[in-house]
């Protein structure tokens, strides 16, 4: 797919204003387009070929979910295509290592040489990803096991307390609960605005691979000493991991990445643990009456960006709870806090510093 057939998915866009006492202030504005204006009023058909131009990162994983919610909508739920998990799983794979293996190697300013050896693997690793075939999924499985061993220790190590600083009495937002399609149905309140400002229980929740591995023993150590970066990249590295289990042999029902349902007549609802977190989409058809074949009335979806960049979410509660570390220091964490919970767009800066007499 060439450049000038993508849509422009927008940016993140963080305004920060840092005086001699730390943080003054931070507005993050999220300014990519709803994506309902490109998809109501269309075919399924038209829908499946819209999607990938709407999304340039986790491409597959918004296609698996749009196929879900209108086969849900249309058909009624099954089992997700078994070519549609393994490319959810592959995809993770692939957004994990680019995560793991260029950038935070370059926000840690680890080695040169170190980051040349990793680029290398990096670019083997996700060719065979892209082009995987079912009876390469043993060999790329030990890769991905043997990269996780690998980049573990140096990146953790690397992440120090003026990157991670403990924050006392700090009160995160909560995790949010592994939510299966019908989960999400019964408790998520899917109506206008939601998409933008997405909300369990009233509240704000962070969601992506600390979300899926909190319980793992090396995430937990972390996040019992307050070390709230370092927990997300362990619970990446875990989540890298589960996918190399996943390719080896197909992952329980329990443990699999896309699920749908249909909550009522026309109407689909597809959740897919996606490499940034859960994604939700769902798809309502009008009665078609006006057309000879149905057409979408309502289409909402729910990106893990809009959960943790929300404006009392993981990223804004996490920032402003280390307001006042040095300006060096704060400048470093942000961008560091922002590569851990990994938006769905791109992140443009825009940094103000002043010097008050």
């Amino acid at each position: 797919m060439t450049a000038a057939s993508m849509v422009d998915a927008g940016t993140l866009h963080m305004r920060v204003r840092l005086g001699p006492q730390g943080l003054e202030a931070l507005d993050v504005r999220n300014e990519r387009p709803a994506a309902m204006g490109a998809l109501e009023g269309r075919t399924a058909a038209e829908v499946l070929a819209r999607v990938p131009r709407l999304f340039s990162l986790c491409g597959v994983a918004q296609a698996a979910a749009a196929r879900a919610a209108l086969e849900a909508a249309t058909v009624g739920a099954g089992a997700a295509r078994a070519g549609d998990e393994i490319g959810v799983v592959a995809e993770t794979a692939q957004e994990h290592l680019w995560r793991l293996m260029l950038d935070w190697p370059a926000l840690l300013a680890l080695p040169e040489a170190l980051r040349s050896h990793w680029r290398a693997r990096f670019i083997t690793l996700h060719r065979q990803l892209a082009t995987l075939h079912e009876d390469a999924c043993g060999e790329v499985s030990a890769m991905l096991s043997a990269a996780v061993d690998d980049v573990a220790t140096p990146l953790l190590d690397a992440i120090g307390d003026n990157t991670d600083p403990p924050l006392p009495g700090f009160q995160p937002v909560p995790l949010l609960p592994a939510l299966d399609a019908h989960a999400c149905s019964q408790r998520l309140a899917l109506g206008p605005g939601f998409e933008r400002q997405p909300a369990l229980d009233g509240q704000p929740h962070e969601t992506g691979a600390l979300a899926r591995h909190a319980d793992d023993d090396a995430v937990q150590a972390h996040l019992q000493r307050g070390e709230r970066i370092r927990a997300r990249v362990a619970a990446r590295l875990a989540d890298l991991a589960e996918c190399a289990q996943a390719l080896a042999a197909p992952p329980p029902t329990q443990r699999r990445r896309i699920d749908a349902c249909s909550p009522g007549a026309g109407v689909g609802l597809a959740s897919v643990a996606s490499a940034r977190g859960l994604l939700i989409h769902r798809v309502q058809f009008g009665d078609g009456d006006r057309y000879a074949t149905p057409h979408v009335a309502r289409y909402c979806i729910v990106a893990p960006t809009e959960w943790n960049f929300h404006p009392d979410g993981a990223f804004m509660r996490e920032a402003r709870a280390a307001a006042h570390c040095g300006t060096a220091s704060l400048r470093h964490r942000l961008r560091a806090l922002a590569l851990a919970l990994d938006p769905c767009v791109a992140v443009r800066w825009t940094i103000e510093e002043t010097q008050h007499a």
